[in-house]
């Protein structure tokens, strides 16, 4: 017999089926692993994108030298929408969440106003 200590299930003496079943809990040790790292990965970028996003927006709309950038900045604010949007529908913030409905309708109200003129 070996050292190796063998995983023990009441009633069942084969080890076989013993060793199936750990490798069945390693397997989902495992997927709980990378399912963590993958959701890291995509908060991560969600955050980034964000950042981008309305960094970018903001500076284009309030320090906007012509119409065309000011337009092109109310365009990328709404691109940021739809992640403000899911971001703060994950984590439950709802003050955040209807706060990017009214913006994404301000950003749709500046393109507007600037696609028409």
């Amino acid at each position: 017999m070996s050292d190796i200590p063998q995983l023990r299930i009441d009633g069942v003496d084969d080890p076989e089926i013993c060793a199936a079943v750990e490798a069945g809990a390693r397997r989902t040790w495992l997927q709980r692993v990378r399912d963590r790292r993958e959701q890291k990965i995509r908060h991560h970028t969600v955050q980034f994108l964000l950042l981008a996003t309305s960094a970018t927006a903001m500076g284009m709309v309030n320090l906007a030298p012509t119409p065309a950038v000011h337009l092109a900045g109310n365009l990328i604010g709404i691109c940021g929408q739809p992640l403000w949007l899911w971001s703060t529908w994950k984590s439950g913030e709802w003050g955040i969440c209807i706060l990017a409905l009214v913006f994404g309708a301000l950003y749709a109200a500046g393109a507007l106003t600037h696609f028409i003129h």
